[in-house]
């Protein structure tokens, strides 16, 4: 399996015993989002560290200061 095959996407949730609502995907190629997407994960492009730290803030995500 690779991305953006749905199936690779299934089998993380599976291995990390999530769903889909609990987690983030980040990638720096769109069609890998989009397949995120697609599996019902909150997928992020990557594009810069600043960018992925205002999209992250946005879901709720919270870091230390």
């Amino acid at each position: 399996m690779i991305k953006p095959d749905i199936k690779i996407y299934r089998k993380a949730l599976e291995l990390l015993k999530l769903k889909n609502n609990e987690m983030i995907f980040i990638d720096d190629r769109q069609k890998n989002v989009d397949g995120g997407e697609k599996a019902g994960i909150k997928s992020l492009l990557f594009t810069s560290n600043e960018k992925l730290l205002e999209d992250l803030k946005k879901l709720g995500v919270n870091f230390p200061t």
